[in-house]
């Protein structure tokens, strides 16, 4: 049950950054990788669920971040 619900979000949140990568860049594109990795890491059970929820936590307030950077200076 818990790797599911780990998979699960690790899925979505890779898809939401696969979604961004015609506007990736730089950063995005590392964030690409560090999804991966991360990934990687529950899929080979080398991630606790606390460590991939913070992993997860952390590429969510980046890629927050980065949105709320690009919608600043649209302004």
């Amino acid at each position: 049950m818990e790797k599911t619900v780990i998979m699960l979000v690790v899925t979505a949140v890779i898809g939401l950054v696969f979604a961004d990568v015609s506007t990736a860049g730089r950063i995005g594109k590392r964030q690409i990788r560090q999804n991966k990795r991360i990934h990687q890491g529950v899929k080979s059970r080398e991630l606790t669920f606390h460590e991939t929820h913070l992993l997860m936590y952390e590429q969510h307030r980046i890629k927050r971040t980065k949105k709320k950077s690009s919608n600043i200076k649209q302004q």
